[in-house]
């Protein structure tokens, strides 16, 4: 957080032979494990001489391109994408070996605000069904759901389904149990109901207001963020059930928007709001670690409610 990171599920991966630790980041499990060990091959590699980085890569192109990406190999031509700064076991940062000059800073980005009338621009959004064997329709919930992506682009709108869940609702914190599944194996039928409809892998946290016999799914990499979808697409059920929507319209137009385009089951759009492009991670195929090394699951959650 204090560098600025994306709040995201991590896992740790430790190489006590060596001395080394690194991070790798993603929403899933696997995904967390290949950028930890992409992440302690590069802490493994840094300290090493160029000669001996050319012989390492010789069989592995595309991982010496990343290096000669990051500067710590002269790159085959082409100008380098961005580079990195590897600072030695102990020492103070020092430029690599190869440092191409940096690029100019990207112009700012201003994400898209709400105006006092509704401007457009949704979260991912899907509706699911679960079968009979499900836990929750095993409880008497409906087999339908709602899930909803958390998008900081609509930041504005997840804090109006806040608003609106706390309005609509006598005691959020005691009615509203929220489950956080963030490697889909508490309730593996959802996940498997999110990928059947078409939605993408990401970890989850489900929603549950008894009182009123409703679910629905928050999607996201952190778990405030999880939180934050989980009950915008617990209010958007809720107001779409009881009928209140145009309660809400003047207040949270936003809100409104959203609950007539998502609040029908079979509902789905699969496009983000708009927002800046990002750039593609570079795929590489990682050559195989020496020395033994070890992997620390750590999870944006908490555990009891809301809890993962």
């Amino acid at each position: 957080q204090r560098a600025g990171g994306e709040e995201l599920c991590f896992s740790v991966v430790t190489c006590p032979n060596h001395g080394k630790w690194a991070v790798g980041i993603a929403a899933g499990k696997k995904g967390r494990e290949v950028a930890g060990k992409l992440a302690l091959a590069f802490a493994l590699l840094v300290d090493r001489d160029p000669a001996d980085l050319e012989k390492f890569c010789a069989n592995y192109a595309e991982f010496r391109a990343v290096l000669a990406d990051a500067g710590l190999l002269p790159p085959r031509g082409g100008p380098q994408k961005r580079h990195m700064h590897f600072p030695p076991a102990g020492g103070k940062a020092a430029a690599p070996p190869f440092a191409a000059p940096a690029p100019a800073p990207a112009p700012a980005f201003a994400a898209p605000a709400f105006a006092a009338d509704f401007s457009g621009g949704f979260p991912q959004y899907l509706w699911i069904s679960l079968d009979d064997s499900a836990s929750l329709v095993q409880e008497g919930m409906p087999s339908e759901g709602l899930c909803v992506y958390y998008d900081k682009q609509c930041a504005e709108l997840f804090r109006s389904g806040q608003s609106v869940l706390q309005e609509a609702v006598q005691d959020v914190n005691s009615e509203v149990v929220i489950t956080h599944d963030p490697d889909w194996d508490q309730m593996p039928e959802i996940a498997e109901a999110i990928k059947q409809t078409g939605g993408e892998e990401n970890c989850y946290a489900v929603g549950t207001l008894p009182s009123h016999g409703l679910w629905a799914v928050g999607l996201a990499g952190g778990w405030k963020f999880r939180e934050s979808a989980c009950k915008l697409a617990l209010s958007i059920a809720l107001v779409a059930t009881t009928g209140e929507i145009d309660r809400f319209a003047s207040s949270h137009p936003d809100f409104a928007a959203f609950c007539n385009a998502a609040g029908t089951p079979g509902a789905a759009s699969f496009e983000p709001a708009p927002k800046r492009a990002k750039v593609e991670a570079t795929k590489t195929n990682l050559p195989p670690a020496k020395g033994k090394f070890s992997m620390d699951e750590r999870y944006e959650s908490r555990s009891g409610k809301g809890g993962g």
